[in-house]
């Protein structure tokens, strides 16, 4: 069977803001005529774009009521009507059904345009793409991909909500502005505040009249002047680390529930970018521990292999060893002396006394010999007890003394 592959489509990119204002006053207007049409039949209320706050699901819950009114009056007072005006009824009916599904398929066409776009920006390169890099990034992202005119990013730090990021199309100065006014006002996550429980409850929200809705932050409200936004909660491993803000205040369009929809989209898509970045971040770090751990085994090495060849240059027959007698004593001291074979401390001295005998005549300490030998501090001092005992000794000292002497063969040494 032949194999065919999809060719690449061309990317879609959000619909120019202006054309799309256009053409839904254009549907607007059709849709308010069409509806003062039908109160001319039947008891159908007056509807106003963008009231309540719902744009889309206002007007198809209008058209809807309008279409039933218009049908009802044609069934029950058909009879009374003439033919013109029958004719007249059913047209509006149609072109009211009509105006209901090209508002649908406007929606429809704007929830794609939205989806693509969020998808184009969140699989675009972005090269070292850091945490912080992306959530400055991430005001102007939004507008980019979701026809937003406006953006504000605030990261969550305790009980406050702080200004990270501003985007506003074409008007920089007025951005940096409120960015600063935001900077100097945090948003206070009180109880009632609209922000707190989008965090608590994790869930994109729509706000419709921030001007006089009490849960609005009235110090960034008032001077950002919005008329309704749209408010995301951005996670990151399952915890909200900050949210984003946008409205489309320069077009005029009312922002509606698609604008969140398609805001909640991008954030959540932007939530597995941060994950990302900060397992890079983390992934990176150990890749400098293991780095680091390599280089100073090697310099422990070689530094190893430095000693021991040293060691081997000073033993005449060629070999580094660390056995009592041998080349080096505990903590690099000197060499402790031999026991000569004939020397009466052998008869006088267990071998585990004489090898501590040996050991203190380098000068080593209780501690050093309790680590040379592998045994206890205890064991040791009870060693030493003992050896000061056996050659009559008051102290530690005057028993090495004995010992060099004894082993040097002095007869004068009882």
């Amino acid at each position: 069977m032949g194999i065919e592959l999809a060719s690449p489509t061309k990317r879609a990119k959000w619909d120019d803001p202006e054309i799309r204002r256009r053409r839904d006053a254009a549907l607007e207007h059709r849709i308010v005529e069409a509806l003062d049409r039908a109160r001319l039949l039947t008891d159908v209320p007056s509807w106003t774009a963008g009231q309540g706050g719902e744009h889309i699901e206002g007007v198809e819950r209008y058209l809807d009521a309008a279409v039933g009114e218009v049908l009802d009056r044609v069934r029950g007072d058909g009879v009374g009507m003439s033919k013109a005006e029958l004719v007249l009824a059913c047209e509006l009916a149609v072109e009211l059904q009509r105006l209901r599904q090209q508002h649908q398929e406007g929606r429809v066409r704007q929830r794609l345009l939205a989806l693509t776009a969020i998808s184009d920006s969140l699989n675009r390169p972005r090269g070292e793409a850091s945490l912080t890099r992306l959530l400055q990034r991430a005001a102007e992202e939004a507008c980019t991909a979701c026809g937003f005119d406006r953006a504000m990013l605030f990261r969550v730090d305790g009980s406050l909500l702080v200004i990270e990021s501003t985007h506003f199309n074409g008007h920089p100065v007025w951005a940096s502005d409120c960015h600063r006014h935001a900077v100097e006002h945090p948003l206070e996550l009180d109880p009632e505040r609209l922000e707190t429980e989008m965090l608590r409850r994790k869930a994109a929200a729509l706000m419709t009249d921030p001007m006089d809705d009490p849960r609005a932050w009235k110090p960034i409200i008032h001077k950002v002047e919005t008329a309704g936004y749209v408010a995301v909660p951005l996670l990151a491993d399952g915890r909200v680390i900050a949210t984003i803000h946008a409205d489309t205040h320069f077009s005029g369009r009312v922002v509606d529930a698609l604008d969140r929809d398609a805001m909640s989209a991008f954030a959540a898509g932007l939530g597995y970018a941060l994950e990302r970045a900060v397992l890079v971040h983390r992934l990176e770090a150990q890749r400098d521990a293991v780095r680091e751990m390599v280089r100073a085994t090697e310099v422990s090495v070689a530094q190893l292999c430095e000693e021991e060849i040293s060691l081997a240059g000073r033993d005449g027959r060629g070999r580094g060893t660390r056995e009592l007698g041998g080349a080096g004593a505990a903590g690099g001291g000197p060499a402790p002396s031999r026991v000569h074979a004939g020397s009466r401390l052998h008869e006088l001295l267990t071998r585990r006394e004489l090898e501590v005998l040996q050991l203190l005549a380098t000068g080593a300490t209780n501690s050093s010999i309790a680590d040379r030998l592998v045994i206890s501090h205890g064991t040791v001092k009870s060693h030493v007890k003992q050896v000061l005992r056996k050659l009559h000794a008051s102290n530690r000292a005057e028993a090495v003394s004995r010992f060099m002497r004894m082993n040097a063969g002095d007869p004068t040494c009882p």
